[in-house]
Protein backbone atom coordinates (compact mmCIF):
# COMPACT_ATOMS: atom_id res chain seq x y z
CA UNK A 1 0.00 0.00 0.00
CA UNK A 2 1.39 3.36 -1.02
CA UNK A 3 1.15 6.29 1.34
CA UNK A 4 1.00 9.95 0.41
CA UNK A 5 4.32 11.74 0.58
CA UNK A 6 4.54 15.46 1.19
CA UNK A 7 7.55 17.70 0.83
CA UNK A 8 8.42 20.36 3.39
CA UNK A 9 7.54 23.09 0.88
CA UNK A 10 4.19 21.42 0.24
CA UNK A 11 3.42 21.28 3.96
CA UNK A 12 4.32 24.97 4.34
CA UNK A 13 2.02 25.92 1.47
CA UNK A 14 -0.76 23.73 2.89
CA UNK A 15 -0.41 25.35 6.33
CA UNK A 16 -0.48 28.82 4.78
CA UNK A 17 -3.63 28.01 2.80
CA UNK A 18 -5.34 26.61 5.90
CA UNK A 19 -4.45 29.76 7.86
CA UNK A 20 -5.91 32.03 5.18
CA UNK A 21 -9.01 29.84 4.91
CA UNK A 22 -9.66 29.91 8.67
CA UNK A 23 -9.11 33.67 8.81
CA UNK A 24 -11.54 34.31 5.94
CA UNK A 25 -14.20 32.06 7.46
CA UNK A 26 -13.81 33.62 10.89
CA UNK A 27 -14.17 37.18 9.60
CA UNK A 28 -16.58 36.29 6.76
CA UNK A 29 -16.81 39.91 5.63
CA UNK A 30 -17.70 41.14 2.18
CA UNK A 31 -14.08 42.02 1.48
CA UNK A 32 -12.95 38.49 2.31
CA UNK A 33 -15.76 37.01 0.23
CA UNK A 34 -14.81 39.04 -2.84
CA UNK A 35 -11.11 38.31 -2.43
CA UNK A 36 -11.51 34.54 -1.97
CA UNK A 37 -13.98 34.24 -4.85
CA UNK A 38 -11.82 36.19 -7.30
CA UNK A 39 -8.72 34.28 -6.21
CA UNK A 40 -10.52 30.97 -6.71
CA UNK A 41 -11.78 32.03 -10.14
CA UNK A 42 -8.30 33.14 -11.20
CA UNK A 43 -6.75 29.87 -10.02
CA UNK A 44 -9.31 27.81 -11.93
CA UNK A 45 -8.67 29.80 -15.11
CA UNK A 46 -4.94 29.19 -14.73
CA UNK A 47 -5.71 25.48 -14.28
CA UNK A 48 -7.51 25.50 -17.64
CA UNK A 49 -4.40 26.94 -19.31
CA UNK A 50 -2.17 24.38 -17.60
CA UNK A 51 -4.48 21.59 -18.77
CA UNK A 52 -4.02 22.81 -22.34
CA UNK A 53 -0.25 23.31 -22.33
CA UNK A 54 0.93 20.43 -20.12
CA UNK A 55 1.35 16.82 -21.23
CA UNK A 56 0.66 13.33 -19.89
CA UNK A 57 0.16 13.04 -16.11
CA UNK A 58 0.41 16.76 -15.43
CA UNK A 59 -2.15 17.52 -18.09
CA UNK A 60 -4.48 14.89 -16.64
CA UNK A 61 -4.14 16.43 -13.17
CA UNK A 62 -4.91 19.98 -14.26
CA UNK A 63 -7.76 18.81 -16.48
CA UNK A 64 -9.45 17.10 -13.54
CA UNK A 65 -8.64 20.07 -11.32
CA UNK A 66 -10.28 22.56 -13.69
CA UNK A 67 -13.28 20.31 -14.39
CA UNK A 68 -14.20 19.55 -10.78
CA UNK A 69 -13.49 23.07 -9.54
CA UNK A 70 -15.35 24.92 -12.28
CA UNK A 71 -18.40 22.65 -12.15
CA UNK A 72 -18.79 22.92 -8.38
CA UNK A 73 -18.18 26.66 -8.27
CA UNK A 74 -20.67 27.16 -11.10
CA UNK A 75 -23.33 25.09 -9.35
CA UNK A 76 -22.86 27.01 -6.10
CA UNK A 77 -23.67 30.29 -7.90
CA UNK A 78 -27.23 29.19 -8.77
CA UNK A 79 -29.49 29.50 -5.67
CA UNK A 80 -31.95 26.74 -6.73
CA UNK A 81 -29.05 24.30 -7.16
CA UNK A 82 -26.92 25.61 -4.28
CA UNK A 83 -29.69 25.05 -1.75
CA UNK A 84 -29.84 21.36 -2.75
CA UNK A 85 -26.11 20.73 -2.39
CA UNK A 86 -25.28 18.71 0.70
CA UNK A 87 -22.14 20.79 1.08
CA UNK A 88 -24.28 23.90 1.69
CA UNK A 89 -25.84 22.23 4.73
CA UNK A 90 -22.39 21.17 5.90
CA UNK A 91 -21.01 24.71 5.61
CA UNK A 92 -23.99 26.11 7.53
CA UNK A 93 -23.50 23.47 10.24
CA UNK A 94 -19.82 24.40 10.48
CA UNK A 95 -20.75 28.07 10.83
CA UNK A 96 -23.10 27.33 13.72
CA UNK A 97 -20.34 25.46 15.56
CA UNK A 98 -17.61 28.07 15.23
CA UNK A 99 -17.16 30.46 18.17
CA UNK A 100 -18.25 34.01 17.46
CA UNK A 101 -20.60 33.03 14.64
CA UNK A 102 -23.77 32.55 16.67
CA UNK A 103 -24.47 36.29 16.84
CA UNK A 104 -23.25 38.82 14.30
CA UNK A 105 -23.17 42.60 14.52
CA UNK A 106 -23.91 45.09 11.77
CA UNK A 107 -23.68 48.85 11.54
CA UNK A 108 -25.82 50.96 9.26
CA UNK A 109 -26.96 54.55 8.96
CA UNK A 110 -30.63 55.35 9.57
CA UNK A 111 -31.97 58.51 7.96
CA UNK A 112 -34.94 60.19 9.57
CA UNK A 113 -36.89 63.28 8.53
CA UNK A 114 -37.92 65.76 11.17
CA UNK A 115 -39.15 69.34 11.33
CA UNK A 116 -35.63 70.62 10.81
CA UNK A 117 -34.94 68.43 7.77
CA UNK A 118 -33.34 65.03 7.30
CA UNK A 119 -30.87 63.80 9.90
CA UNK A 120 -28.65 60.74 10.13
CA UNK A 121 -27.80 58.53 13.06
CA UNK A 122 -25.66 55.39 13.31
CA UNK A 123 -27.44 52.38 14.75
CA UNK A 124 -26.01 49.00 15.74
CA UNK A 125 -28.10 45.92 14.97
CA UNK A 126 -27.52 42.27 15.88
CA UNK A 127 -28.61 39.00 14.32
CA UNK A 128 -30.23 36.42 16.53
CA UNK A 129 -28.40 33.05 16.85
CA UNK A 130 -30.85 31.49 14.39
CA UNK A 131 -30.21 34.23 11.86
CA UNK A 132 -33.93 34.84 11.36
CA UNK A 133 -34.39 38.24 12.98
CA UNK A 134 -32.37 41.37 13.49
CA UNK A 135 -33.02 43.69 16.39
CA UNK A 136 -31.93 47.31 15.94
CA UNK A 137 -31.71 49.78 18.79
CA UNK A 138 -32.26 53.45 18.08
CA UNK A 139 -33.17 56.51 20.08
CA UNK A 140 -36.45 55.79 21.85
CA UNK A 141 -37.27 52.96 19.40
CA UNK A 142 -36.40 49.38 18.51
CA UNK A 143 -36.81 48.11 14.95
CA UNK A 144 -36.98 44.43 13.98
CA UNK A 145 -35.70 43.27 10.60
CA UNK A 146 -37.26 40.16 9.11
CA UNK A 147 -34.87 38.08 6.99
CA UNK A 148 -37.48 36.98 4.40
CA UNK A 149 -38.32 40.65 3.77
CA UNK A 150 -35.04 41.30 2.00
CA UNK A 151 -31.25 41.37 2.29
CA UNK A 152 -29.29 42.72 5.22
CA UNK A 153 -28.88 46.49 5.49
CA UNK A 154 -25.84 47.87 3.69
CA UNK A 155 -22.53 48.28 5.45
CA UNK A 156 -22.46 44.84 7.03
CA UNK A 157 -19.30 43.71 8.71
CA UNK A 158 -20.01 39.98 8.65
CA UNK A 159 -22.89 37.79 7.57
CA UNK A 160 -23.85 34.11 7.31
CA UNK A 161 -24.27 34.59 3.55
CA UNK A 162 -20.63 35.64 3.20
CA UNK A 163 -19.56 32.65 5.29
CA UNK A 164 -21.39 30.24 2.99
CA UNK A 165 -20.00 31.87 -0.16
CA UNK A 166 -16.46 31.76 1.20
CA UNK A 167 -16.98 28.13 2.18
CA UNK A 168 -18.11 27.26 -1.35
CA UNK A 169 -15.04 28.92 -2.84
CA UNK A 170 -12.63 27.00 -0.62
CA UNK A 171 -14.58 23.78 -1.10
CA UNK A 172 -14.40 24.19 -4.88
CA UNK A 173 -10.59 24.30 -4.63
CA UNK A 174 -10.55 21.24 -2.37
CA UNK A 175 -12.77 19.29 -4.77
CA UNK A 176 -10.67 20.51 -7.67
CA UNK A 177 -7.56 19.04 -6.06
CA UNK A 178 -9.31 15.72 -5.45
CA UNK A 179 -10.54 15.74 -9.04
CA UNK A 180 -7.02 16.35 -10.26
CA UNK A 181 -5.64 13.46 -8.22
CA UNK A 182 -8.40 11.16 -9.50
CA UNK A 183 -7.80 12.21 -13.10
CA UNK A 184 -4.05 11.62 -12.81
CA UNK A 185 -4.58 8.18 -11.27
CA UNK A 186 -7.00 7.23 -14.03
CA UNK A 187 -4.52 8.34 -16.68
CA UNK A 188 -1.91 6.00 -15.21
CA UNK A 189 -4.22 2.99 -15.10
CA UNK A 190 -3.18 0.21 -17.48
CA UNK A 191 -5.18 0.24 -20.66
CA UNK A 192 -6.51 -2.94 -22.19
CA UNK A 193 -4.79 -3.96 -25.40
CA UNK A 194 -6.92 -5.54 -28.08
CA UNK A 195 -5.81 -9.04 -29.01
CA UNK A 196 -4.58 -9.40 -32.60
CA UNK A 197 -7.15 -10.99 -34.87
CA UNK A 198 -6.26 -14.15 -36.72
CA UNK A 199 -6.34 -13.96 -40.50
CA UNK A 200 -9.44 -15.41 -42.08
CA UNK A 201 -8.73 -18.55 -44.07
CA UNK A 202 -10.81 -19.61 -47.00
Amino acid sequence: MRFFRFSIAGLIVFTLICGVAFASLKESSGLWEHGVFNGTLLFLLIAVLLAIHRTEARRAFWLGFALFGCVYLGLSLFPPVESRLISAQGIEYLRSKLPGQSALNYVYTLTTTGPGGPSQSTTTIAVSPGGNRVAAGGQNSVRVWSMPAGPFPPGTISSPENFVKIGHSWLSLALAYLGGMLSRRLSRAPKAVAAPQEPVRD
